[in-house]
């Protein structure tokens, strides 16, 4: 295992031998591909469901049962590759205009970098039911975004003016909005994509339309996190390397296939994605 988790980590997981660190390994080569996959074509989620997976699935299939903080390492390894990749991708196929850059990654930033460390001061339980409480605000975001569906604003109409001129995406609203999505996340070890690109998208901008800004914030989020989870001593190296390259072979199919999602596929595989993850939050709080 790696060396930040000694044997702390080691019992916690239930993998002390080669044969489990490997199984371990596979199962997060298997998570982070399927994860980044969908993160790349939706733009978002692909942390909710590896979190999901991690905790909630992966019990289920074998003898692994990973802490949340451990889990959550492994979400933050692989959201580097996929959100830093794709975020560029589709940001220079969209034209993002660098002020929104920088004023919404500081932003995330300031509100992520204290709850991160905080978050191992809490319990499982609470990580839990933080985790629920994300994943249901998200719902309700994503929901708002559908009365603009079936409208120019819906991204379904070619040559829209929306999808071929950039336009500001992060009013003084918007960051104070990101900062608060940075304190919510950052405790959780996720990237929180599923909340920035609903608060983005919250004036009838089409979702495709920030998916590579919404990649880029949350990989500034993800950093602040992963640097937390480093202090913390809760970073699973060797299963982190098998995610990494998972979430490699990912993501060029992901770019492939994500510029032609667009429209209602697109509101709707993020709707299924939150509305589950949220469900089985809940589930697991109760």
């Amino acid at each position: 295992m790696g060396g930040g988790n000694r044997g702390r980590t080691r019992s916690e997981i239930g993998t002390p031998h080669a044969t489990k660190a490997v199984t371990l390994g596979l199962a997060a080569f298997a998570v982070a591909a399927l994860s980044s996959l969908v993160a790349v074509i939706l733009g978002a989620g692909g942390d909710v469901l590896a979190l999901s997976l991690f905790l909630f699935v992966l019990p289920l299939v074998s003898t692994i049962h990973l802490t949340t903080h451990v889990a959550g390492s492994l979400v933050l390894i692989q959201g580097f590759v996929t959100t830093g990749i794709a975020g560029i991708g589709y940001g220079m196929a969209d034209g993002l205009l660098l002020a929104d850059v920088v004023l919404g990654a500081s932003s995330i930033a300031a509100g992520s970098l204290g709850s991160s460390i905080a978050a191992s001061l809490l319990s499982e339980g609470a990580l839990h039911v933080v985790f629920a409480v994300a994943t249901t605000i998200g719902v309700v975001a994503i929901l708002r975004q559908g009365r603009w569906l079936g409208t120019p604003l819906g991204g379904v109409t070619p040559g829209d003016p929306e999808t071929s001129v950039a336009r500001r995406q992060v009013s003084p609203v918007t960051a104070g909005l990101l900062f608060a999505v940075g304190g919510l996340t950052g405790a959780l070890g996720i990237g929180g994509g599923f909340l920035i690109i609903a608060i983005l998208a919250w004036g009838g901008t089409p979702l495709h339309r920030v998916r590579g800004l919404t990649l880029l914030l949350t990989c500034v989020n993800l950093l602040d996190s992963f640097v937390g989870h480093v202090v913390t001593g809760s970073v699973d190296w060797t299963a982190g390397g098998y995610a990494f390259a998972g979430a490699a072979v990912a993501v060029g199919v992901g770019l492939t296939v994500g510029h032609g999602v667009r429209g209602r596929p697109l509101y709707w595989g993020l709707l299924a994605l939150i509305t589950v993850a949220a469900a089985r939050a809940w589930v697991s709080v109760a």
